[in-house]
């Protein structure tokens, strides 16, 4: 994928991102949540890395 495509994609999702209100983004969050903690790769797996959320992105403090 071209560096500037790539760039302006991000660009997109963090200002979609913004627009969410906290119930939205912890709504949305949740149910990132339940279906990563469905996923046979994940329930099968001995150790998962994950990254801490900064901003407005995925909520992962469930995770760590």
């Amino acid at each position: 994928m071209e560096k500037d495509k790539k760039q302006q994609i991000r660009k997109n999702a963090a200002q979609c991102r913004k627009k969410l209100d906290e119930f939205q983004r912890r709504e949305k969050s949740y149910r990132i949540q339940r279906e990563i903690l469905a996923l046979p790769a994940y329930r099968d797996s001995r150790i998962v890395m994950v990254y801490l959320n900064f901003r407005e992105e995925v909520e992962t403090g469930w995770i760590v």
